[in-house]
């Protein structure tokens, strides 16, 4: 998992080097006949890139966006109006029944489809009118990690041709770099010691870095045994913020935009309730326990974060004696109907 995850700067790079052609072209079709909205559809860590790429094009691009319920399709084979929407189904594998059977019959009811995928001859890319590479490369630890932050980069790259938004384009070719950038190892250690003892855990974001702390948390259940619930530090204040008080312990994912002030009080409002906080935040904040490196535009942050994280995810794992490589009860590919 680790060294995985640790070549996410080079995934990046081939992706800047050789995906802007599939990226443009499907971006093309979209500005010649515009979807009215757009659904996404994805299981595991591929969903939290899903909502990654909703946040973007609603955000960035005005575009509504949200995650379709695959039973509906699957299970009821519902008869959804989809006719002039697109359908995005983002999946490492490209196997799962589910997004395939899905994905057949939205293009059926008229939606156009598009896979971010990283296995081109999978029956998922075959199943979409449009497909990008992820290029991520074999990626054989069952915790995906590479792929994921392929999965955010191609989202980006995605909603940045399609907005002809050179300021976002310029802002992805600097991720490689920050990509790179490792976390102090003190920082690494004194996360651990706070998560370590930790079974039940609130994982806490806010905008483009909600999917950052669902990734997050999907992690810690995976690769270290630990119930950890991800929220939006604002669905938080409408009850579970019960949860919080002595003997509590939350991870805040404080990252950059106008996110920033509200998470950055929410930790404070935890800290006075006793809980104790594991504050994951940029260099200006002295309070942090982990130093996020900034994206060059905010809604990029989660991008060099998740790859920061995982660095904690392994060694954390280590710790609570868990393999992060091969979780208990998973396999890399998982299908599912």
């Amino acid at each position: 998992m680790l060294l995985e995850a640790r070549s996410s700067a080079d995934v990046v790079r081939r992706q800047l080097r050789c995906a802007h052609d599939d990226h443009a072209a499907t971006a093309g079709h979209l500005r010649a006949q515009p979807p009215s909205h757009v659904h996404t559809l994805a299981r595991g860590s591929s969903g939290c890139a899903a909502a990654f790429l909703s946040y973007l094009l609603a955000a960035r691009h005005g575009v509504p966006a949200g995650a379709l319920q695959l039973s509906a399709l699957t299970l009821h084979d519902a008869p959804l109006q989809v006719r002039g929407s697109l359908a995005v189904a983002i999946s490492q594998s490209g196997q799962s029944p589910d997004l395939v059977t899905s994905m057949q019959r939205l293009s059926a009811r008229g939606a156009s489809t598009l896979a971010l995928v990283n296995q081109m001859e999978s029956p998922l890319a075959q199943a979409c009118l449009w497909r990008a590479d992820l290029r991520a490369g074999p990626e054989l630890s069952v915790a995906a990690t590479k792929s994921f932050v392929a999965s955010l980069v191609a989202s980006a790259l995605l909603v940045s041709h399609w907005r002809m938004d050179a300021a976002m384009l310029k802002a992805l070719d600097a991720l490689p770099h920050q990509l790179d950038t490792t976390v102090a190892d003190h920082e690494i250690d004194a996360t651990v010691r706070a998560l370590a003892p930790v079974e039940h855990l609130l994982v806490i974001g806010r905008g483009f870095g909600l999917p950052l702390a669902q990734e997050a948390a999907l992690k810690l259940k995976e690769a270290c045994g630990m119930h950890a619930q991800a929220l939006s530090g604002a669905e938080a204040m409408h009850g579970p913020v019960s949860l919080a008080g002595r003997g509590r312990t939350a991870l805040v994912f404080a990252t950059g935009g106008p996110e920033l002030p509200g998470l950055i009080a929410f930790a404070d409002h935890l800290r006075r309730l006793g809980t104790n906080v594991v504050l994951a935040a940029p260099p200006q904040i002295r309070e942090r326990t982990m130093t996020l490196t900034p994206a060059d535009m905010p809604e990029l942050d989660a991008v060099p974060a998740i790859r920061s994280f995982y660095e904690v995810v392994a060694a954390l794992a280590t710790a609570r004696g868990f393999d992060a490589d091969q979780p208990p009860h998973l396999r890399k590919v998982t299908l599912t109907l």
